[in-house]
């Protein structure tokens, strides 16, 4: 199999599977250049008669970390959010294509899955991750929420309670915690063993561990308002503390707004919720704590004041 060399996508054949591979670009991050290329190459494959699948991953141990942070950073510092909300709508374009497309579509993910990449992942028929990826949302913790579909195909998949927690608190999930909670389908070393994995049909995911029930349970029952108040009454478990201490470090007026399209778009239709997400973004990158939290250096202490 031939993957992307640097910088490029590429696609390979092995009828019945199409591979579509991106390289590991700066910082493993999606760019405007990338999501062209991406919808170009499945649109190539999906006219492909050959191909039955269609398997998104990345280079080597990689896979997709979101978009290009410094992309969004220079927008916002000069005032351009309107190309900010076109690239964002053209990722959803993307995702949409690769949802209702007519071959079976599978994200194999051999490292990080973050923010985009793991909307991307969700947006697959089915996501088979190597032992060593991990997936989280990172979003709420520069300010803003996943806008690609992230509030609503998570809860989709994983529950309300758990969508909350990932998105809200911005957990890490390693790929045997994410085949736990029924994040993803199977964790192989290769795409072949995958294949064959997934064409057994898959092992039902496994009853929750306690930790991860108490976790759908708190984020379930209680609004993400609630849990960033630092009166909410503290559980005894410390794993749970845990959680509450890394919410309330976030963005607090993204984590609200996470919070209220998670649940209103659990009862709406999937294409109603993601509409709303989209609605959302405009007010939420003009706001102070986009505004600081998107420039930040990784690993700077961003002050957010919730506006």
């Amino acid at each position: 199999m031939s993957l992307a060399p640097a910088n490029e996508i590429a696609v390979s054949r092995m009828p019945p599977v199409g591979v579509i591979a991106f390289a590991r670009a700066p910082a493993g991050a999606l760019t405007e250049d990338m999501v062209e290329r991406a919808a170009a190459a499945v649109d190539q494959l999906e006219r492909d008669a050959s191909i039955e699948r269609i398997v998104l991953t990345g280079t080597d141990d990689s896979f997709l970390v979101g978009v290009d942070l410094g992309f969004f950073s220079a927008c916002l510092q000069a005032g351009d959010i309107d190309r900010v909300l076109r690239f964002t709508r053209r990722c959803r374009q993307l995702l949409g294509q690769v949802e209702r497309g007519p071959k079976q579509s599978i994200a194999w993910a051999r490292g990080p899955a973050y923010g985009g990449g793991l909307e991307l992942a969700l947006a697959c028929d089915r996501i088979v991750a190597a032992p060593g990826a991990k997936f989280a949302f990172p979003e709420t913790g520069v300010g803003i929420y996943p806008g690609m579909g992230g509030t609503q195909r998570l809860a989709r998949r994983i529950g309300v309670g758990l969508a909350k927690w990932m998105i809200g608190a911005g957990a890490i999930v390693p790929a045997e915690q994410a085949l736990e909670i029924g994040l993803i389908d199977a964790i192989c070393a290769d795409i072949d063993s995958a294949g064959a994995a997934l064409a057994a049909g898959g092992a039902e995911p496994p009853a929750l561990s306690p930790r991860f029930a108490a976790l759908a349970q708190l984020f379930g029952e209680h609004s993400l308002t609630a849990l960033l108040d630092p009166a909410f009454p503290q559980p005894v478990d410390p794993q749970l503390v845990r959680s509450l201490i890394q919410l309330r470090s976030k963005a607090p007026l993204a984590v609200r707004a996470a919070d209220a399209l998670i649940e209103r778009g659990a009862r709406l239709r999937l294409t109603e919720g993601l509409d709303l997400e989209y609605a959302g973004l405009a007010a939420l990158f003009a706001g102070h704590d986009a505004l600081a939290g998107v420039p930040a250096a990784p690993g700077t202490r961003v002050r957010f004041v919730g506006q």
